[in-house]
């Protein structure tokens, strides 16, 4: 089915930044699940706009952010995959397992090309600015 308004992806960003500073993660793989759906459609629309294309690959790289975001938390030792943190393990593996699904989304759209998952560079390079942004 068409989609009767199509958000631009400047709006999707922001609702990407809005669901990861909440931490509500499933509503975030709800989203990237969502986007894969009408990617076509919302890529359409965005070549439609300066520097739209642009917009989408910075909120998909948001995705991958802030669903990657709180396996900051978890300090492994070098000689283990155990958790030095104490949390529960149960925390542990769910924090695996939504990158996992998240990056399943993206895998399933094709590794190359606009949907491929946010390189390491791209991921440090947004994190870099967005911490410029509020030093500034």
């Amino acid at each position: 089915p068409r989609l009767l308004q199509i958000p631009h992806p400047a709006h999707l960003h922001a609702y990407v930044r809005f669901l990861g500073q909440y931490k509500d993660y499933d509503a975030v793989l709800d989203l990237v699940t969502w986007i894969s759906n009408y990617y076509e459609q919302i890529m359409d629309e965005a070549r439609e706009f300066h520097n739209g294309e642009r917009a989408m690959r910075r909120c998909l790289v948001a995705v991958r952010v802030y669903v990657e975001q709180p396996l900051g938390d978890w300090a492994v030792d070098s000689d283990s995959t155990h958790p030095k943190k104490e949390k529960d393990l149960e925390d542990y593996q769910r924090d695996f397992q939504r990158v996992d699904s998240v990056k399943a989304v993206f895998e399933s759209n094709g590794e190359e090309g606009p949907w491929a998952w946010p390189t390491d560079e791209e991921f440090e390079m947004y994190v870099a600015v967005g911490e410029e942004n509020i030093k500034s």
